[in-house]
């Protein structure tokens, strides 16, 4: 990969990567929630999720889904209905009381969350397509992984940061709730594209 294709591909995952979305809206809630060393799990599974959902579209899957319309419509049903019942879970929450909220995802959920997200779809089959070369694929396909995952992992981090500083402002009940309300209206409203799609 040059010089020049790889700085074209950090602008890709910079934006793609810090731009709101599911999993960045999430970031943000557990950070507000439960603080940055707790919602750690919760980057992990959407930075692995990531990182497997690329290697699979790297290996074929993507032009699998898009050539089957049903595959597709299924999917976008699917993300978008797991996004909705995210949202609807966050916007019952009350104040945080511990590390263990559950509210929202761990790991397992932030994993699921990318399989399901329109967006990360978008991301991994844009950066196959632009960024993977048919005749190394495995080291392009390794490059751009790399790429992303630290992208990823500092963007996820920044969004858990911004939801930790907000997190002593938060701890009544009624600033907890309206805090609750608008971060899952974000999170509905992250859900609308992959339906209407």
């Amino acid at each position: 990969m040059t010089a020049e294709t790889w700085l074209a591909l950090l602008l890709f995952a910079t934006v793609a990567c810090i731009t709101p979305g599911p999993g960045n809206t999430l970031m943000m809630s557990s950070g507000l929630r439960r603080g940055i060393v707790a919602t750690l799990p919760l980057l992990a599974g959407i930075n692995v999720g990531f990182m497997a959902l690329l290697a699979a579209v790297g290996a074929g899957l993507g032009a699998v889904i898009i050539a089957l319309p049903g595959a597709a419509l299924a999917l976008k049903l699917a993300g978008g209905c797991y996004i909705l019942w995210l949202a609807l879970r966050l916007a019952r929450a009350g104040p945080p009381r511990n590390e263990q909220d559950g509210a929202l995802p761990s790991f397992g959920g932030g994993f699921l969350l990318q399989w399901l997200n329109g967006k990360a779809w978008l991301m991994a089959v844009g950066a196959v397509a632009a960024y993977v070369r048919p005749e190394a694929v495995i080291e392009s396909l390794g490059i751009v992984a790399a790429t992303f995952l630290v992208i990823g992992v500092a963007a996820n981090l920044l969004w858990t940061a911004g939801g930790a500083m907000l997190r002593p402002l938060l701890m009544t009940e009624t600033s907890a709730r309206r805090a609750n309300a608008v971060l899952a209206g974000l999170l509905a409203v992250s859900a609308v594209p992959i339906l209407l799609s």
